[in-house]
């Protein structure tokens, strides 16, 4: 389990551009992104999520994101 010292959910509707939400800790492991609300309940969104560790290492998940999107 990585500790994060950032993390961050990339997240897009449709064709639209990523925008980055904040995620908080909320406990060993566990993190919360919110996202504002969407205009039409139609919208499909994609997300991804970024966290870096102490080190200054960066995952993600999926690791191969935001290319593992681009058929969105």
């Amino acid at each position: 389990m990585v500790t994060a010292s950032l993390a961050l959910m990339p997240w897009a509707t449709s064709a639209a551009p990523y925008q980055t939400s904040p995620m908080s800790d909320e406990g060993p492991g566990n993190y919360r992104a919110a996202l504002p609300p969407m205009p039409a309940c139609t919208e499909q969104v994609t997300f991804y999520v970024t966290v870096q560790d102490a080190g200054a290492v960066v995952y993600k998940d999926p690791p191969t994101a935001p290319t593992a999107w681009a058929g969105r």
